[in-house]
């Protein structure tokens, strides 16, 4: 499983929710279109057209974070549980509002306010008190291998800091949020 989060305006958050369809478009926005194989244009099939989203939902450079599959250890430095929902710091399991179907999710400009806050809390004294392989495997904390690698816990706090720089700039810029795990 793997997490990205994208930094948005609250209007596009908007009109994602009225138009689901249309997130497969806003998360994949700078990545071109493949063109169909030989084989799938002789059998009629045509390069799949995008929807042309408002322009508050253009992309930019640097909107988007990759938590990949540090996801779900990252939740539990942050809240010291597995999953439940104890706060705005458990955004990366719990909270948002279900983008269509899911499994996107979104954040206004103030949920984003309050997350940043909650997580800059976090000391990195308390991530390191609360990292505990043999108990995150116990847990069960994706990916379950937490006591693989020897700098582990080094690897999550970087991820945790640039996670920290993301949150505090989609703040500073007034932007929401859209989780996005699978």
């Amino acid at each position: 499983m793997c997490c990205i989060l994208f930094m948005t305006s609250d209007d596009c958050i908007d009109h994602l929710h009225k138009a689901p369809q249309e997130l497969e478009a806003f998360m994949w926005a700078n990545v071109p279109p493949q063109k169909p194989s030989r084989l799938m244009q002789v059998l009629g099939v045509k390069q799949a057209v995008r929807p042309t989203l408002p322009d508050d939902c253009c992309r930019r450079e640097g909107d988007e974070y990759v938590v990949d599959t540090a996801w779900h250890g990252i939740h539990f430095l942050l809240t010291g549980t597995a999953w439940d929902d104890v706060g705005p710091a458990s955004f990366l399991v719990a909270r948002g509002t279900v983008i269509g179907s899911g499994p996107a999710v979104s954040f206004t400009s103030y949920e984003t306010k309050e997350i940043q806050v909650a997580v800059s809390r976090v000391t990195d004294d308390a991530l390191r008190q609360r990292f505990d392989p043999n108990e995150m495997n116990h847990k069960m904390i994706y990916p379950m291998n937490w006591d693989h690698e020897p700098n582990c816990f080094t690897e999550v706090l970087d991820e945790i800091t640039d996670m920290r720089r993301f949150l505090e700039n989609a703040s500073q810029k007034r932007m929401g949020l859209i989780r996005y795990l699978q």
